[in-house]
């Protein structure tokens, strides 16, 4: 078994600065600087955290994408009979439609190995937090490409809110998660 906790603590930090991007473009697209910025500077700095963000999300889902590959793999030590390949577990967060529901279900079956290896333990569910993490990331996803967009229309600065909203959220109910999975996997370890 081969520990992913460095992988995790990249992926972790992705997940904070690219939150914090969401975060600062809502702001500014949003207009809640008021008189602070004028509309050119209010305009690059949306767009300059948008470009941030967009780069940074992208990093993270390949940094996901490996510490999928590696967590089935670490998991498959455990338990044998997994639903999931390491390779499908790293294609699912790359290829769209797919991204929407396989890492979910991944990452549900490697927290169901791992946490659960110990036979005398009382089981560990994912429970609400992986929930909270898939919905809010899912959902900032979604709302920030179908309605987002920058438009003067309430409707389209609502979504923008709203896709910042679930997107800080995805990112802190993340790092939650990974530092769980992370848990489990030295528990796992040290038991083999």
């Amino acid at each position: 078994m081969r520990s992913t906790a460095s992988l995790v603590r990249v992926v972790q930090g992705g997940l904070v600065l690219a939150g914090a991007c969401d975060v600062a473009r809502t702001v500014a697209s949003a207009g809640w600087l008021g008189g602070l910025l004028s509309d050119a500077v209010g305009g690059a700095a949306t767009t300059g955290a948008t470009l941030v963000g967009w780069t940074l999300w992208m990093a993270v889902m390949l940094g996901l994408a490996v510490w999928s590959y590696r967590a089935v793999q670490n998991a498959q030590e455990v338990n044998e009979f997994l639903s999931v390949s390491p390779g499908g577990a790293a294609a699912a967060w790359l290829i769209p439609g797919w991204n929407l529901w396989k890492p979910y279900d991944t990452i549900d079956t490697v927290w169901s190995a791992l946490a659960n290896a110990d036979p005398d333990a009382d089981p560990n569910p994912p429970g609400a937090l992986l929930t909270t993490f898939w919905v809010a990331w899912v959902a900032s996803i979604v709302v920030a490409k179908l309605f987002g967009g920058g438009s003067e229309e309430v409707w389209v600065n609502a979504a923008d809110v709203f896709a910042g909203v679930a997107s800080a959220l995805s990112a802190a109910t993340g790092v939650w998660v990974l530092q769980r999975l992370t848990g489990f996997e030295a528990a796992a370890m040290a038991r083999t």
